[in-house]
């Protein structure tokens, strides 16, 4: 079983609030205990995945509504109606204990991982089930930069093969997208494709508040490594320093199963590669910025 060049991080893997902090949250315990604390349930999936991929995990348990470790600096979001009332000088100070700690972190991962080739950094999170109403009709979903080929063509790879094994529906760059401010957008402009593939996975909260199945994080996995292995087949076959993912798209080449965005499936069918096929989710017009 061949081990590929994977990292996984999980920047909201818990809500904790060190002592010092707990005064902001004063009249706001139960928010700490919502999505918006924390991606509930995410950090042991994460976990799971780390062991059966035989990858360094590296996760954080702060919670986002001190300071939000996937966002960038300035962004509107990066500190909450609660961490925002703190003196400049405090703030500054959370970014110095655990914002910087945790992105140097890990690039510097990134930056080792690169001695052995080229890097696939998975990020772990979980949404939630409805937002502002809005029922996601999603159970598991893939987050990438749809310009990137090998981030689009991995995710497609990953989606077919996990809906033939696992009774659930997976999407792509649903219910956020996936190029949208966040940790691998951040990496992204520091390494070129042929050295990093950044990819999200979001879980659905409530096959998490409870206890994922078992399975799902084992075969979460498998199916990575699955389709790590047909696009590196890919990479290989092609000359020129090319991707390769241009010619495997217009060629068909993959699992012999793909669920497109609306439901439908094309058993077999290579027309699912084509560009045609994949414009409704590697498309820009599903969701907001990933604000949840």
């Amino acid at each position: 079983m061949e081990d590929y060049n994977i990292l996984l991080t999980c920047e909201h893997g818990g809500n904790d609030v060190p002592d010092e902090y707990r005064h902001l949250f004063e009249d706001a315990h139960h928010v700490l205990e919502t999505h918006r604390g924390w991606d509930i349930g995410i950090l042991p999936f994460a976990e799971v995945m780390a062991k059966i991929l035989r990858a360094p995990l590296l996760s954080s348990t702060v919670s986002r509504l001190l300071v939000e470790l996937n966002r960038s600096l300035g962004h509107r979001q990066l500190f909450s109606e609660f961490s925002t009332r703190l003196p400049h000088d405090a703030r500054r100070e959370l970014l110095q204990k655990y914002y910087f700690p945790h992105r140097e972190m890990v690039s510097q991962a990134v930056q080792n991982a690169r001695a052995y080739g080229r890097v696939y950094h998975i990020t772990v999170h979980s949404f939630t089930p409805e937002l502002n109403g809005h029922v996601r009709n999603a159970d598991i979903t893939f987050l990438y930069d749809y310009r990137r080929k090998s981030e689009a063509t991995l995710a497609k790879y990953w989606q077919a093969l996990l809906q033939q094994k696992l009774p659930v529906r997976v999407r792509r760059n649903y219910p956020y997208r996936g190029h949208t401010d966040g940790l691998e957008s951040a990496l992204r402009k520091h390494w070129q494709e042929k050295d990093y593939v950044g990819l999200c996975v979001e879980v659905n909260q409530k096959h998490l508040v409870d206890g994922f199945p078992e399975e799902w994080p084992v075969i979460v996995s498998q199916t990575l490594r699955e389709s790590l292995a047909l696009l590196n087949q890919i990479v290989t076959s092609q000359s020129g320093g090319s991707t390769g993912c241009e010619s495997s798209v217009e060629a068909g080449t993959g699992p012999p199963a793909y669920q497109t965005e609306d439901g439908g499936v094309e058993a077999g069918r290579d027309e699912r590669f084509t560009e045609a096929g994949l414009l409704a989710e590697d498309g820009v017009g599903y969701g907001g910025a990933h604000t949840l």
